[in-house]
């Protein structure tokens, strides 16, 4: 759902040292035809509602499977 899971996943969230890797991971809204975009405009989800949901996906989280592209390197 994001480009940046496989970096955390590869690199973590701190580094040997104990500093974090990245100060922020930012997931965007505005690009075209995102999941937002299709579920707004396509599904009528009013936004309100769009934006009650992410909170709970983020929370729950979901697994992601890096091991599909061997070339990453990393598990699932």
């Amino acid at each position: 759902m994001n480009i940046y899971a496989e970096w955390l996943a590869k690199f973590g969230t701190y580094d040997n040292s104990g500093k974090p890797t990245f100060d922020l991971v930012d997931v965007q809204l505005y690009e075209t035809w995102s999941l937002a975009t299709w579920a707004i405009w396509e599904w009528h989800v009013p936004v309100m509602d769009y934006l009650r949901w992410l909170p709970m996906e983020y929370a729950n989280g979901w697994e992601i499977d890096f091991a599909s592209d061997p070339d990453i390197g990393i598990p699932s």
